[in-house]
């Protein structure tokens, strides 16, 4: 299954009196995700989990495109130091992380 494609923007709502405010994550007008705030107010750490989830789909973009670049360059090259090799097993573990694999 494909997520849903980016841009993905969040908006801030509080429905109404007494009602608990959330975070809105939609792309193109399809919902995405929402994140509560249980407290009542707006909570620093929720609207950075917010804008994080928002960004994903930019993220997931960044990290294929900076695996499949980093993977060229060292079979350009011939080798690959162990700090370039981790790095290329963290983005390939990133990227099968955000696709369920």
């Amino acid at each position: 299954m494909k997520h849903t494609p980016g841009p993905w923007i969040v908006k801030f709502e509080r429905l109404g009196e007494g009602q608990f405010p959330y975070h809105w994550i939609e792309s193109t007008n399809v919902f995405s995700c929402v994140c509560n705030l249980p407290s009542g107010n707006t909570h620093p750490e929720n609207e950075a989990n917010a804008r994080l989830i928002a960004a994903a789909p930019d993220l997931l973009d960044a990290c294929e495109l900076a695996y499949c670049k980093l993977l060229d360059l060292g079979q350009w090259e011939g080798r690959m130091s162990c700090e370039g090799q981790n790095i290329l097993c963290k983005l390939r573990d990133s990227i099968a992380k955000a696709k369920g694999r």
